[in-house]
């Protein structure tokens, strides 16, 4: 009797630049990784490169036969392989589980409009939201209703406000079509935002060829059909095309007995390209039997490539508004240093020299997701705003030089001139009605950029949190429409407001395409699980890239072969030695491989912690950092304490204790705690000489920055000092004393 074994696919398909002595060029790679279900296993072991070829080439031939493939698989007919486990033929039925693309490739290879189109910004669905923009946001009772969690989901009551559903049923954000629109009789003259589907995209190919053919549309009116539909240029000219050819054809045929000469040379295109005569074949990515919601926003790319990238320069942009940029970098120089000689795997980031990230790739900016309340906690008072201006109580007429100077400058306006003058030009502008009030700080309250920065901290913990249920996911929802109204507010003070500007999370597409992420958790779990910096993403590339020697006659295949027989190789003798350490061991979730791994016990778990903390040379450079109030690697233990592990002589492994006494301050979010060190109130280490009771945290201790003249640590006892708590698992240390992802409560604004 055979038995049944199901499996599931990860697709990754990306693009990534290959260079060698000046041959530059993009290159285009699919790959397939294999989970069983019951595993949940996605080492890179199990990932295979099934095609690879230049980005410029048409990949239709591979999409069609990955398709066939895909779709005998699913049948389960005569799909039956000898499994080593069951000792037996078993019978495999597989199903494409996701498909992670980043942005380009995936709206390139489903035929929809980019991101920075005009009716698709959002993946999945079609809206002018241009014309809608004031809407989409949440209007100030919604906002208060979330940010206080009294009704977080009952959105769809308010009137005033879409509060950033984009969704299908969003009446309010109907817009009017763009010119040449064909509507049918008797219809309302609005569109309403609409869901893609793969079936509807193709009913849309259909009935745009039909129309064209009989005539019923002009070529501007199908080409704004599919535009509004969310097709893509490549796929408009394509199917304009072939329906021009065919309606030209029958006008040929038409006239056949007065112009023969025509005719023949049309039927003798007919036989040489028959495929330009009839409608434009669906692509195979449409027909394989899988939704467009499986092609699902690829978190890597979206939140820390996209989201937290933009926010970062922006609050940069912010500083420069200010006038305060030099001293914000004066001050932060020495911050991310002291992060950066700890050499954690799960929290690698570079130095933030001259205010710029020239250099940083997705772990960089994942590493600075976990720090952001911690990075930007002093900016109130480095950057703090001015003290509101006071009008004079005299009449203006009596003023003062130094007088007349503020009152333009709480007006943004120039102060240049000599005093009569200035006293003229102020008595002229109080005259006009926009300079009646002062206008407030430049680039907004400090507090809209800090509150911005603070939930996009909070959102980021909710996403890459590895267990969801119900409740976390409608709280994931909450703090994602949380910072996208925080982030609009932020934003706005500082465009120049004008009829063709347009709002940031709308210029960038990855912002509200942070709204798809809750359905992605909801149908697919975790979003770490899905991570493709992975062993199912782009973590493959490492092993690609070496095997390249440039775009040669069959370099696809020599660079298959090479990689499928490395494969097999490293399969056989892991075999043989059984080892008990793979790759997928030093991978944390959402990281890449350490590159140092400090010492390796039998224990599995042991390792995992050994990756994700540090072990200091010595107990001197342990109350080195200490007193010069520098962040602290540690291992939080089963008592609720902390043990920071050191070398001692003869390279045994040694450690420090400490506990939290008291909660001091908040900031940002940031609880942070009193630390005091145990072994009799001295620097006395302990041998570990055994295996140590942890529970699975490695943490990092986050010394509280206060303002100090040349910028940088502020210093503090060697024996007590302020920290704050963070984690590997993006959970953070609240009162009293528990781990738990931060959050937003009307008792911590």
């Amino acid at each position: 009797m055979r038995t049944s074994f199901k499996i599931q696919c990860f697709l990754y398909i990306c693009f990534f630049l290959y260079i060698l002595k000046g041959n530059r060029g993009s290159t285009w790679v699919k790959t397939v990784t294999i989970s069983a279900p019951s595993s949940g296993s996605k080492m890179l072991q199990n990932t295979y490169i099934i095609a690879i070829g230049r980005s410029s080439s048409c990949h239709e031939s591979v999409e069609k036969r990955f398709s066939s493939e895909l779709k005998d698989l699913r049948s389960g007919l005569n799909n039956v392989f000898y499994s080593k486990l069951h000792q037996k033929y078993t019978r495999v039925h597989a199903e494409l589980f996701v498909s992670l693309q980043d942005q380009p490739e995936k709206r390139q290879g489903s035929f929809v409009s980019m991101g920075n189109s005009l009716h698709t910004p959002r993946w999945g669905y079609c809206a002018n939201l241009s014309q809608v923009a004031s809407i989409v946001p949440s209007c100030n009772d919604c906002y208060e209703a979330m940010l206080f969690n009294s009704r977080p989901m009952l959105t769809a009551s308010c009137h005033l406000c879409d509060n950033w559903r984009i969704c299908e049923s969003s009446i309010l954000l109907a817009y009017n079509p763009p010119k040449h629109y064909p509507f049918p009789h008797n219809e309302v003259r609005t569109i309403l935002p609409t869901k893609l589907s793969y079936e509807g995209l193709a009913d849309t190919v259909s009935q745009v060829h039909s129309n064209i053919v009989q005539r019923v549309w002009t070529v501007e009116q199908a080409s704004t059909y599919m535009e509004v539909g969310g097709l893509n240029e490549k796929c408009r000219t394509e199917v304009i095309d072939r329906a021009t050819n065919c309606l030209l054809a029958i006008s040929i045929e038409r006239q056949r007995e007065v112009e023969p000469e025509v005719y023949r040379i049309l039927l003798r295109d007919k036989r040489t390209n028959p495929q330009l005569y009839k409608c434009w074949p669906l692509p195979s990515s449409w027909c394989r039997g899988v939704e467009i919601t499986q092609h699902i926003d690829a978190i890597m790319h979206l939140v820390f490539l996209g989201v937290i990238k933009t926010t970062m320069k922006r609050v940069n942009y912010w500083a420069k508004v200010r006038g305060k940029h030099e001293a914000m970098v004066s001050s932060s120089k020495l911050i991310l240093e002291g992060i950066q000689d700890l050499r954690l795997q799960w929290v690698n980031v570079l130095p933030y020299r001259q205010g710029c990230f020239s250099g940083w790739v997705s772990e960089n900016y994942l590493g600075m997701a976990r720090m952001l309340p911690w990075f930007y906690n002093n900016m109130t008072n480095l950057m703090g705003d001015p003290v509101a201006y006071k009008q004079p109580t005299s009449p203006q007429h009596k003023w003062t030089l130094t007088q007349n100077k503020g009152w333009l400058k709480s007006r943004s306006l120039s102060q240049k001139g000599k005093a009569k003058d200035l006293s003229i030009k102020v008595k002229h502008f109080m005259s006009l009605p926009q300079y009646q009030l002062p206008m407030g700080p430049l680039g907004g309250p400090i507090s809209d950029m800090l509150f911005a920065v603070r939930m996009l901290w909070i959102m980021t913990t909710h996403l890459l949190a590895r267990t969801v249920n119900a409740d976390h996911i409608n709280n994931t929802e909450r703090t994602i429409k949380l910072f996208l109204s925080a982030y609009a507010r932020f934003d706005k003070n500082l465009r120049v407001q004008s009829a063709k500007s347009k709002p940031g999370w709308l210029t960038s597409s990855n912002f509200v395409c942070l709204l798809n992420l809750p359905r992605v958790m909801h149908e697919f779990g975790p979003l770490p699980n899905l991570w493709e910096g992975g062993g199912q993403g782009e973590r493959v590339l490492s092993i690609i890239k070496p095997t390249m020697t440039g775009y040669k006659r069959n370099w696809q295949i020599n660079v298959v072969e090479k990689i499928l027989n490395k494969m097999a190789l490293n399969r056989i003798t892991s075999s043989l030695n059984d080892s008990l350490f793979d790759d997928e061991m030093l991978e944390d979730d959402v990281s890449i491989t350490s590159n140092e791994v400090m010492h390796i016990q039998d224990d599995k778990e042991t390792l995992r912690i050994h990756v994700h903390y540090r072990c200091y040379s010595s107990l001197v450079e342990v109350i080195s950092q200490t007193a010069s109030g520098k962040p602290l690697s540690a291992i939080h233990l089963s008592d609720k304490s902390f043990a920071i592990v050191h070398r001692a002589s003869e390279r045994q492994q040694h450690y420090l204790l400490s506990i939290a006494t008291e909660m001091v301050t908040v900031h940002l979010g940031l609880h942070y705690f009193k630390f005091r060190f145990l072994n009799n109130g001295r620097y006395a280490s302990i041998p570990l000489s055994q295996p140590i009771s942890i529970d699975q945290r490695a943490c990092i201790l986050l010394p509280l920055l206060r303002s100090s003249e040349n910028g940088g640590y502020d210093r503090y006892s060697s024996d007590t000092s302020c920290f704050a708590v963070m984690d590997s698992n993006w959970q953070y240390m609240e009162p009293p004393n528990i781990f738990k992802l931060p959050n937003v409560s009307r008792a911590n604004l």
